[in-house]
């Protein structure tokens, strides 16, 4: 593990048959070369450099404080303060409850609603399994509920959305105060799990409104002076401090230059192999998650995959592995959510096709294509 390191280009060199990963180093002029037989992005897929950018008219005039939670101040006092949140998706809904211990009153301005789910930190379930379970069953069977109940929850939503939205609706109503209203500031203009739901662990952020130092207005900025947020209805809020959780921008591979024996590859106008690999670039693997479930349960897949592929490549005494499109294919998407960010900047992420080229469905269907399934079908072995 090398830190401070930050890889720039990245090349195949097929008569070596080897990766020559380029890095600079913090405080040092001159990079570095790295060499290897397999190539790993776990990079993630958000932009850590740049958030995403979205018109706020008359943010710069403001003269209080302005904060995008990507790049908090250490150490900023925000006790007292009358703060607005502008956002309504995870990072608004984390930021709303952990401010009103110190913050006059914080206000979550929204332009649309989000599902907003309280999600206990322990379940009665997890309770009885530890308190008479050997530690690892207990583990194992813990874990399966949780991979079930997301899939099972995932796969009701989408197929009996009035359901799930009378079902959300009565979980809601029933923890706000009297003073805010379901509709509209809990009511948004999708079904659920055409976005990602927000969790609100233990129902912190409702503890939040309930508590009487949150509140939620949905409306739309017309403008900002330099003392207020004026709002399409009319109304005006005078925060001390503005939080823009306006969303995260995307990126694939880290940004890295990729190349295969010195020519410029694009990723994003390739196929993706199994949501594991990328089309015509030989021993590369990326790591991705799901919309719907822990992102480390899709790493987990591509993972197992990865050592069922090793398996049969030493099985024909092979040293590269590349795959290859055999035939035309219909383009999907690898990413079926509606999110602002994901409509935004979802172009940055390889291709989906058909076949081995599909994109991930669920955990435990992907789980045993990665560990029993077909890594023949599309790959070239050299």
């Amino acid at each position: 593990m090398r830190f401070k390191h930050a890889v720039t280009k990245a090349n195949w060199n097929g008569e070596t048959k080897m990766w020559e990963v380029h890095a600079t180093v913090k405080g040092e002029e001159e990079t570095v070369l790295f060499t290897s037989h397999f190539l790993f992005l776990g990079t993630g897929y958000y932009d850590y450099e740049t958030p995403l950018q979205t018109t706020i008219p008359g943010i710069d005039k403001f003269e209080g404080k302005v904060i995008h939670p990507q790049f908090w101040p250490k150490d900023y006092d925000y006790t007292d303060k009358e703060v607005v949140v502008i956002g309504s998706g995870a990072t608004a809904v984390t930021v709303l409850p952990a401010m009103t211990d110190k913050a006059k009153r914080v206000t979550m301005l929204q332009r649309s609603p989000t599902y907003i789910m309280a999600r206990r930190n322990k379940s009665a379930l997890q309770n009885v399994l530890f308190a008479f379970l050997p530690t690892m069953l207990a583990h194992f069977l813990n874990r399966m509920f949780c991979i079930l109940t997301s899939i099972l929850t995932t796969w009701f939503c989408r197929t009996f959305p009035g359901a799930a939205k009378a079902l959300v609706r009565s979980l809601t109503v029933s923890q706000l105060p009297p003073s805010i209203k379901h509709d509209p500031h809990f009511k948004p203009r999708y079904n659920p799990w055409e976005q990602r739901f927000c969790a609100s662990l233990d129902g912190d952020f409702f503890q939040a409104l309930r508590g009487g130092k949150a509140d939620i207005v949905t409306d739309t900025i017309k403008q900002i002076t330099e003392k207020s947020i004026e709002l399409e209805s009319g109304a005006s809020l005078h925060p001390d401090v503005i939080v823009t959780a306006t969303g995260l921008k995307l990126k694939f591979g880290g940004g890295v230059n990729m190349s295969v024996d010195g020519k410029p590859i694009n990723l994003s106008e390739m196929f993706a192999w199994k949501s594991a690999m990328i089309q015509d670039v030989p021993n590369m693997l990326f790591l991705t998650g799901y919309e719907t479930a822990s992102w480390t349960l899709g790493a987990d897949v591509n993972m197992h995959m990865f050592l069922h592929l090793l398996r049969e490549m030493k099985k024909r005494n092979a040293q590269v592995a590349v795959p290859r499109v055999s035939k035309p294919m219909k383009e999907v998407s690898m990413m079926k959510l509606k999110s602002t960010y994901f409509k935004v900047g979802g172009h940055v992420f390889p291709k989906g096709g058909q076949g081995q080229w599909e994109p991930k469905a669920d955990y435990l269907t992907d789980l045993a294509a990665a560990k029993w399934g077909d890594v023949v079908t599309d790959m070239e072995f050299s």
